[in-house]
C-alpha cells in the first residue's frame, strides 16, 4: 500500500506514511498517513461535515448559524497576570478584545459551534488573528498545516473510504404502516427536542479575512440550517451538494447527528431517522 501511495502520506503527500490508518466504523484499512494527518483526521472525528467546515474556514468562508444551542454562561475568574502579555506578545491582542470576539461567537467554536473556544487561532502565514476556536478544531488545523488544500485532500480521501457505508446507509427497505406510524412519531419528537435546545440568535457577515465571504445558515424544512447547494437527508441544504447522512452543518441536528436513510413503501421513499 505504502509503495502505491509512492512512498508519501496518502493525504499531505509531502511527507513519507508512517501510521496505518483505518475507518473507525468498519476497521477497514484506508491508507498510510503522516503523524501529522493521521493525528489531524482524529482530531476532527473523521467527520466529513467539520473537515470542510474547515477546510472552507481556512479559505476565509465561514458559516454563521441562525440556530446553536447555546453554552452555559461561563464564569471570567481571576485573568493571569502573564495572558495579557501572551496575548499581546504573540497576537497583538489584548485579554478584553479576546473576550469581545468571544461573545461575538455566542460562546462557540466559529468551525465546528458546538464547543466553546479555547485558543486564538490565527494564520501562520500573515500572523493575524482569525477567530477563538475549541481544542480539537485548532489543533485538527494546526495538523494539517494551516493549509486548506490539505484539509479538502483530507475529506475527499475519508469521503472516498466511507463510500461502502455510505450505501449502506441509504438502503431501501419495507415497513408496515405501523412501523411508518412509529418512526414519524419518533421524528418528530426529535425535531422538537432539537427547537427545545436551540435559541434563535440571528446571523452576521464574516470580518474581512482571506476571501472576506460569510455564508448565511437560514431557516429550512428540517433544522434551521441553509449553506449554499444540494439538499442533505434532513431536508436542510448542505455544502457542496454532498448527500451524506451526516451533511447537515448545524451542530445536533437530528438529522446531521444521527443520520437518515430513506425507506420505500409502496413505490414512495421517505427520509426517517437511522
Amino acid at each position: 500500500m505504502l509503495a502505491q501511495q509512492g512512498g508519501l502520506c496518502a493525504v499531505c503527500r509531502t511527507v513519507p506514511g508512517t501510521f496505518v490508518d483505518h475507518c473507525h466504523r468498519t476497521g477497514a484499512v484506508r491508507g498510510i498517513l503522516c503523524f501529522n494527518c493521521d493525528n489531524g483526521l482524529g482530531h476532527f472525528g473523521d467527520n466529513l461535515v467539520l473537515l470542510e467546515l474547515a477546510a472552507l474556514y481556512l479559505d476565509g468562508e465561514v458559516l454563521w448559524p441562525e440556530f446553536v444551542v447555546l453554552p452555559e454562561q461561563r464564569d471570567g475568574g481571576v485573568v493571569p497576570p502573564t495572558r495579557g502579555h501572551h496575548l499581546g506578545q504573540r497576537y497583538q491582542v489584548r485579554h478584553e478584545d479576546v473576550e469581545r470576539m468571544v461573545a461575538a461567537q455566542r460562546g462557540l467554536c466559529v468551525v465546528c459551534w458546538d464547543r466553546p473556544p479555547e485558543h486564538v487561532d490565527h494564520c501562520h502565514r500573515t500572523g493575524e488573528v482569525r477567530y477563538a476556536l475549541c481544542l480539537p478544531c485548532n489543533t485538527g488545523i494546526g495538523r494539517f498545516r494551516d493549509d486548506a488544500a490539505v484539509v479538502w485532500r483530507a475529506l475527499a480521501y475519508v469521503e472516498a473510504g466511507a463510500g461502502d457505508v455510505g450505501e449502506a446507509l441509504v438502503a431501501e427497505a419495507e415497513v408496515s404502516d405501523a412501523e411508518l406510524e412509529a418512526l414519524v412519531r419518533a421524528e418528530e419528537e426529535l425535531r422538537s427536542e432539537f427547537y427545545r435546545q436551540v435559541t434563535r440568535v440571528g446571523w452576521r457577515p464574516a470580518r474581512a479575512g482571506r476571501g472576506g465571504r460569510a455564508v448565511r445558515a437560514g431557516v429550512a424544512r428540517g433544522c434551521g440550517a441553509r449553506t449554499r447547494v444540494g439538499a442533505c437527508g434532513c431536508g436542510a441544504e448542505e455544502f457542496s451538494g454532498r448527500s451524506s447522512p451526516a451533511a447537515c452543518p448545524v451542530p445536533r441536528c437530528p438529522g446531521g447527528v444521527l443520520g437518515r436513510r430513506p425507506v420505500a413503501r409502496r413505490g414512495r421513499t421517505m427520509t426517517v431517522p437511522g
